[in-house]
């Protein structure tokens, strides 16, 4: 039965497109006869564009007789089925060439374009289309226009292209064009849009101030025009006050533009002259608007504080989810600590978004949006303790999966500042959802061992010891230092934390670390996953700063040097293991710097929790840099010297170290 009626249909398809091809077949004659027969030019007009829509090769050549028809309409409808058959219109090219001298610029203008098709020369065409551009009306001027771009002085073709451009951008937008008019202004539209890109891809210059009169206009194409001019570079001057006055616009599509192009725009001289635009379109009615300016105002961080006021109460207003969470998200952007801005900003948007944020994670009505309040709470310049208590707080309340697990993985995240939330975590191990209890006992056991090992540190005030920690205990720098260093870490595309300040240091990148400084980073600062080194134990720690290869040791290691003692560097500061930066310095600096740290006050008799000090640490390498500490009065007793002499016998270098060093 089923083999029967897969024959069937079968059948039926293959009797379906024979009718289709006799159908086709058909129609070709009649549109073929219509068009070399009938004595109504209508018909003949009809004929010649429906043989142009079905690409029918045969009919090039009467088409290209139908070029000399006494009516116009029929002649332009010929030029335009020959445009539309592409390379299958050859057999009428003679006829083609001859068109270029008929009066009507329409046929001009469309056998031009049916012979570049044809794989003529533009150049060959241009006379053409220029006598057709002279006399045409706006749909001819365009066509023509299109031709002579990259022949023509781009800012002679740029009005008829931007004319044509808003005829159709009007169309699309008019209910009383119907949809297929609409349709057809929309492939228009896109024509228009491409010929505009490729008149500013030339980058002349002189397309700039026509271009900034027109975007200058309210109108259903100012948006298109606008993106193009956007893409000529260098930017026109006073590029980001006409953004600016574009987010005015009553068009929304020209607003939603302006902040879409502001969110690439976040050096601080540009984000001071459209943000405050910006702001005043966080309410706007329209969704588009709205969304785009969030990811302005979010892309300029910090720089955007004065938003935080507006932002506050859009969490309160914001009739959709999606917005509202994304109100939420910003709020963290702009105020996330580990940003290249004052701590004194931060600190303020800190105290302007916390209590919004807390209300949101309480109370909104949907999750996703409290799970991004509770995001942005984390990335404030809030105390640890705080934050810490709020995330606890949240995971013990929360009725929700997947607010309970965000918070858990924030507290998580936090390592041992999360040791005053452990009650709460194993409390959790008890809950009702086995995927929380499994998550909260895995953190706790987690937390439970790291305490173990090493006590809790002393939390930096504006935020955890991963986030952007001040100067422990001491004054924040002086404003202009701090705006100086702020600057190049902007400049260099640095964030201010501590972990961009640890690759600073192990990369030895002298004019990092010193912004970092500048900024208000602690030289003194006990890194939370460096067994609390500090920046002088993490300088010497890698091979970057001094390579026992390269000799002299690199410049940059003593600027860092002198710039992390002149911030309050403790250059006898020990790890968790006893460990001086003289003792990591030992077996890689060369003597100017072993000398450097010696002057600065580097004892060389401390000892590490082996007992050993940093010339016996070193000694094994025959590091160079070693025999300044035996000048400065480092020392071997008699039986270290001795065992060490029977070690190193077969090491030269270190050998000859270990008889100079020996106590006399």
């Amino acid at each position: 039965m089923r083999r029967t009626v897969v024959i069937a249909s079968v059948v039926l398809l293959l009797g379906a497109a024979a009718s289709a091809s006799n159908l086709t077949d058909k129609a070709i004659s009649h549109w073929m006869k219509q068009l070399t027969k009938s004595r109504d030019a209508r018909e003949r007009a009809e004929a010649a564009h429906s043989l142009g829509q079905l690409r029918v090769s045969e009919a090039a050549a009467p088409l290209g007789r139908a070029l000399g028809d006494q009516n116009s309409r029929v002649r332009v409808a010929a030029a335009k089925a020959l445009w539309a058959l592409g390379e299958q219109a050859r057999p009428a090219e003679a006829d083609l060439w001859k068109a270029l001298d008929d009066g009507d610029p329409a046929v001009v203008v469309n056998s031009a374009g049916a012979l570049q098709v044809l794989d003529v020369e533009p150049a060959r065409l241009a006379d053409a289309r220029r006598r057709a551009l002279a006399i045409g009306n706006l749909s001819v001027r365009f066509l023509a226009v299109r031709g002579l771009i990259g022949l023509d002085p781009p800012a002679a073709l740029l009005p008829h292209v931007l004319d044509y451009l808003d005829r159709q951008a009007e169309r699309r937008h008019d209910m009383r064009v119907s949809a297929k008019g609409r349709s057809a202004a929309d492939h228009n539209f896109k024509l228009a849009d491409k010929a505009l890109s490729k008149l500013v891809a030339t980058g002349d210059r002189t397309l700039i101030p026509p271009l900034v009169r027109r975007v200058a206009r309210d109108h259903p194409a100012q948006p298109t025009v606008l993106k193009a001019l956007a893409t000529i570079q260098p930017e026109p001057d006073g590029w980001d006050e006409l953004l600016a006055t574009c987010m005015q616009s009553s068009e929304a599509g020209t607003r939603a533009a302006a902040a879409e192009l502001a969110f690439k725009r976040t050096a601080p001289e540009q984000t001071a002259r459209w943000v405050p635009a910006v702001t005043r379109l966080l309410p706007d009615p329209d969704s588009s608007v709205r969304t785009w300016a969030l990811y302005a105002v979010g892309a300029a961080g910090g720089l955007a504080a004065e938003a935080t006021p507006v932002l506050v109460e859009r969490l309160k207003t914001e009739p959709e989810a999606r917005i509202r969470a994304q109100v939420a998200e910003t709020l963290g952007a702009v105020g996330d600590r580990s940003q290249p801005v004052s701590q004194e900003v931060k600190e303020q948007v800190a105290r302007q978004a916390r209590p919004a944020l807390e209300r949101t994670v309480e109370l909104d009505s949907d999750v996703d949006v409290r799970k991004s309040a509770l995001a942005s709470l984390d990335r404030l310049a809030l105390d640890a303790p705080v934050i810490v208590a709020i995330l606890a707080r949240t995971a013990h309340q929360s009725r929700e999966e997947k607010l309970t697990w965000a918070a858990l993985q924030r507290l998580r995240n936090r390592g041992r500042e999360a040791a005053p939330a452990l009650d709460t975590i194993r409390g959790l191990r008890n809950s009702p959802n086995a995927k929380i209890a499994g998550y909260a006992t895995t953190i706790a056991g987690e937390l439970e061992r790291e305490l173990e090992q090493r006590p809790v540190a002393a939390a930096s005030a504006g935020g955890s010891a991963a986030g952007a920690p001040a100067t422990t205990g001491k004054a924040g720098p002086e404003p202009a230092t701090e705006a100086r260093g702020l600057a190049t870490l902007r400049a260099r595309g640095a964030r201010f934390d501590e972990h961009s300040f640890f690759l600073a240091l192990m990369t030895a990148d002298p004019e990092l670390v010193e912004a970092y400084l500048d900024a208000g980073m602690a030289a003194d600062h006990p890194f939370s996953t460096g067994g609390g080194r500090q920046p002088l134990h993490i300088l010497f720690f890698g091979r970057k700063a001094c390579n026992p290869s390269v000799r002299p040791t690199a410049p940059a290691a003593s600027r860092i040097v002198a710039a992390l003692l002149a911030h309050g560097a403790g250059v006898n500061a020990t790890d968790e293991n006893g460990n001086t930066p003289l003792m990591f310095a030992g077996d890689k600096c060369d003597p100017a710097v072993i000398r450097q740290l010696i002057k600065a006050g580097a004892r060389y008799d401390l000892r590490n929790g082996s007992g050993l000090t940093a010339l016996e640490m070193g000694i094994w390498s025959g590091n160079d840099g070693l025999e300044a500490l035996i000048e400065a009065g480092a020392r071997l007793d008699a039986k270290t010297a001795a065992a060490y002499e029977e070690a190193y016998k077969s090491m030269p270098r270190a050998l000859a170290l270990v008889r100079k060093a020996r106590r006399k």
